[in-house]
């Protein structure tokens, strides 16, 4: 039991203990180059993240520069009409004069301008006026003087007069306003329904009339809040008001997008008026948030003291798909994110695109194929240290093996020298013995004293078998040769064997049974090795028949193979001790205490039949007797590779 703990010991203490030590520093290696790694490629995201800030801010300024240069006055003929998209990271851009109040578009200035044209036009003021104000004077007066006409002609019932002034109307002024701020164009519209009506003919044009006034909604000559009540009151002159619903659906929807306008470009006056004064530069653009309607979003504002000041509102979605292009073939992917960012996998950086605009910020993070990289690294080196593992264990298991055979070795001989010398003290004593009584009975019975001489020679015998087979292993070890092969009759050396243990067998009461074929069977054959291992195969079988007093020996012969088969009705074997039972000094602990041994006998057999080249085997049974088989080439049908002359 010591030996097995001190066995134990050993790979505990020389391989166990290394190989943890080994697996933790591993791990710990590991372990921090990964978060090395974590934090060199987090530090590369956040310098990422400021350069693209840096990147996206040039380009809003590009763009808020691109607009202040395209950028044109609106059409005095389409006052109310929506500017359409200016730039494709720009969603809505209004411009303001020097001191801060709106300039274009100004929906409400356009209504206010259009009443005063009207009202001096009422007056008879002088058209002396240039510019804009001017032009709108004119096309006010002869508006004016188109729906004066067009009176007269229907007051005198004549329609095609009142249809004529109406149509020029339309053509030349849609959008002038008398000076209570009503649309001469609706005004228009509502004196050609009253002469179609007197010439029967209202239903068939006023589908035509109706779209001819969804156009001057989409235009921009009408559609301002004040023209919901004007064209619904034209719509119920028709006397058909569910054909004009559409009409009215769509001044008040233009009416909202010009309130909400109107509505944003006053919020931006005030922030303006709140950020401070222009910077000295010109022009100069500066990126910051804008507060509409309870929520931050991104804006801007291009300065121009000499000219006023241009103020833009970002599409963050096309932020992000500019975003986005500037990050082709690079080794992160970015996003343009409002609101918290999602938590993710790889380490991440993030930077506000606007000071005090936390809500809309730039996140970069490693692409999926940098994460895929260190997960590969990591694996390789996994494998790597696996590996190791894996050797280390091996040479282990290989060290520890030999260390184990090696002392189980030493126990071996060590019970081997025991053995040898109880064997060898045994028949020492019986001879002594024997010859002492012979020597006090000089003059006994002859009988009894044949008995005597034959029970000297047996113990002789017995002495010289043990000493055969320890000189024999003794050969083996030195690589000495010990076979000279000749042709020999297999069953004339079971017989000399038996001869030999003639008196053993019987003492012990045995009885042997042979069989052989009517023809001789040949082997070419060390004679003496032949003999001396059917001796030891015999003897084996008297060793550990237990009460069965009866072994049976078989000579044969098929395909080129001699056959000896040594069967007795013994003890038996396990399954699990046959493969060892020829190894040397090994014996099974059921033989150990059936009789005594050195463990010799069956290694010598196996060497003897491999020698020749052949094989011993064993069948058994535990309880149900063994047999051994010796097969050897038969004579001339085999060779015989490792036989060497003896010396």
């Amino acid at each position: 039991m010591r030996r097995r703990v001190r066995l134990l010991l050993i790979p505990i203490l020389a391989v166990a203990l290394p190989l943890l030590a080994l697996g933790a520093m591993g791990y710990l290696w590991l372990t921090l180059d990964r978060d090395a790694a974590a934090r060199r490629s987090k530090d590369a995201a956040a310098l990422e993240a400021e350069r693209l800030r840096t990147v996206l801010l040039e380009r809003m300024g590009e763009a808020a520069a691109d607009v202040d240069r395209t950028w044109q006055a609106a059409d005095q003929a389409r006052p109310f009409a929506l500017r359409a998209r200016p730039h494709v990271l720009i969603a809505e851009a209004y411009r303001f004069t020097p001191d801060g109040r709106p300039d274009d578009p100004d929906y409400d200035g356009a209504y206010q301008q259009a009443v005063r044209a009207g009202l001096r036009a009422a007056d008879g003021a002088p058209t002396s006026d240039t510019g804009a104000a001017g032009e709108t004077l004119r096309r006010t007066r002869l508006a004016l003087a188109f729906l004066d006409t067009g009176r007269g002609a229907l007051a005198s019932r004549r329609p095609a007069a009142a249809v004529e002034a109406a149509e020029r109307l339309l053509e030349c002024c849609a959008a002038a306003r008398d000076e209570f701020g009503v649309s001469l164009a609706v005004l228009a519209a509502r004196q050609l329904a009253g002469a179609w009506r007197q010439q029967g003919r209202l239903a068939a044009n006023l589908p035509g009339l109706l779209t001819r006034l969804g156009g001057l909604v989409d235009g921009g000559a009408i559609g301002h809040p004040n023209d919901i009540i004007d064209v619904t009151g034209f719509v119920r002159f028709t006397g058909d008001p569910a054909i004009g619903e559409p009409l009215v659906t769509r001044v008040r929807e233009s009416a909202d997008a010009l309130a909400r306008a109107t509505s944003t470009a006053r919020r931006l006056a005030s922030w303006l008026a709140a950020s401070g004064g222009p910077p000295v530069a010109d022009p100069a653009f500066e990126a910051a948030p804008v507060r509409l309607e309870g929520r931050d979003v991104v804006g801007g504002r291009l300065t121009r003291p000499s000219r006023g000041q241009l103020v833009v509102l970002f599409d963050t979605a096309a932020l992000a798909g500019a975003l986005a292009g500037a990050q082709q073939g690079s080794a992160f992917e970015a996003a343009l994110v409002t609101g918290p960012a999602a938590p993710g996998g790889l380490p991440a950086a993030s930077a506000p695109l606007l000071a005090g605009l936390p809500a809309v910020q730039i996140t970069v993070r490693a692409r999926p194929g940098d994460a895929a990289g260190q997960a590969r690294r990591s694996a390789l080196f996994a494998a790597a240290l696996l590996a190791a593992l894996a050797l280390t264990l091996v040479v282990a298991y290989f060290g520890f093996r030999d260390v184990a055979r090696e002392v189980n070795l030493a126990a071996q001989q060590a019970s081997f020298v025991a053995s040898v010398s109880h064997e060898l003290k045994t028949p020492v004593a019986s001879i002594r013995l024997l010859a002492e009584t012979l020597r006090m009975k000089p003059s006994a019975d002859p009988a009894e004293t044949a008995l005597l001489l034959d029970e000297i020679r047996e113990q002789a015998d017995r002495q010289s078998r043990l000493i055969d087979n320890v000189l024999g292993v003794a050969r083996i070890d030195r690589g000495l040769p010990m076979y000279r092969p000749a042709d020999v009759d297999l069953a004339k050396a079971v017989d000399q064997s038996l001869e030999r243990l003639d008196y053993l067998l019987r003492q012990e009461g045995f009885s042997v049974r042979r069989a052989a074929p009517l023809h001789p069977v040949h082997v070419n054959a060390d004679p003496d090795g032949l003999v001396q291992a059917i001796t030891n195969l015999v003897t084996n079988a008297v060793k550990y028949s237990g009460r069965c007093r009866e072994i049976s020996i078989t000579v044969s012969d098929a395909d080129g193979q001699a056959r000896l088969q040594v069967v007795d009705g013994g003890i038996g074997i396990e399954p699990a001790e046959q493969r060892r039972i020829f190894e040397r000094f090994y014996r099974t602990p059921a033989a150990a205490r059936e009789s005594g041994g050195t463990g010799l006998g069956l290694a010598l057999v196996r060497h003897f039949a491999e020698s020749h080249g052949g094989s011993v085997t064993v069948e058994s049974t535990p309880g149900g007797g063994s047999t051994f088989t010796l097969g050897l080439p038969a004579a001339g049908r085999g060779a015989v590779p490792d036989a060497q002359p003896a010396q």
